[in-house]
């Protein structure tokens, strides 16, 4: 359906298909615009009224007991098991094709650092693969619990945080990995894997933009991975959904890049 040359999915389409759409639209919202909404609400509640200001100083305290949660292990499995198995989570899953297609059996019994290429602008297919389908990575992976590292920003800001601990995901700080690689494996689970999407804001806009592939991105960060091989193993993953979603056709910093500016010399 077009109107004023503007197109609208039909009317038609399945309610399991719209309830997928929301859900990714919420994501994409939250990716975007969480921190500064999650600012905006703390401010808000806490001049809106008494309760809510009293209430906003218990979730403080709260915090404050919470703060180091990223950097031991992250959230404990029953509270991420019951986040992962709801609807919101299972059709933000169910939107994107993607697939994990497992290349080699895995010791159940050892301690594995995964190192995801390519980065891209957002990591959909590591979302979609070790923190929505969860059950699909249990059933190739059994008895390896997997938990995937991202930025630390998002584990400082108040109701954000929540959210995001809740994904299963840990603080990309040194000394949170290094804690998540040398713990123990928590029963029922013998063995653990740590998700280390390589790579960042360079090499993504790099890689899209030239419509090349990840190999120029593996060179430059091959260096990130290296301090932790003494403990662990290191198993390559290749997010080929950045290709079968076609990014590198969705955007095009070409022209920015052959002109940068100050921001992206400073990435």
């Amino acid at each position: 359906m077009e109107i004023f040359g503007i197109k609208f999915a039909p009317l038609y389409v399945p309610w399991k298909r719209r309830m997928e759409t929301l859900s990714v639209a919420v994501w994409v919202f939250l990716l975007g615009f969480g921190n500064l909404c999650s600012v905006i609400l703390t401010i808000y509640l806490l001049y809106c009224s008494q309760i809510t200001r009293y209430l906003m100083l218990l979730y403080f305290v709260w915090m404050y007991y919470d703060w180091d949660t990223c950097d031991k292990g992250g959230r404990s499995e029953r509270w991420i098991n019951w986040f992962l198995n709801s609807a919101y989570v299972r059709n933000l899953a169910d939107y994107f094709p993607t697939q994990l297609v497992k290349t080699v059996d895995l010791d159940p019994n050892e301690s594995y650092l995964f190192c995801v290429i390519p980065h891209g602008i957002v990591s959909i297919g590591i979302a979609g693969s070790f923190m929505a389908h969860k059950s699909r990575y249990k059933k190739l992976f059994p008895g390896i619990e997997s938990r995937v590292v991202i930025l630390d920003q998002h584990f400082r800001i108040p109701f954000l945080r929540e959210y995001t601990n809740l994904f299963g995901t840990i603080s990309c700080h040194p000394k949170s990995v290094d804690y998540r690689l040398s713990m123990k494996p928590v029963p029922p689970y013998t063995g653990k894997a740590t998700v280390l999407i390589v790579g960042g804001a360079a090499e993504s806009l790099e890689i899209t933009s030239r419509k090349e592939s990840s190999s120029k991105g593996r060179r430059t960060r091959r260096n990130d991975s290296r301090p932790h091989l003494s403990i662990v193993n290191l198993e390559p993953w290749f997010a080929s959904l950045t290709q079968r979603l076609a990014k590198t056709n969705v955007y095009d910093f070409s022209v920015v890049l052959d002109q940068p500016s100050r921001v992206l010399r400073f990435f």
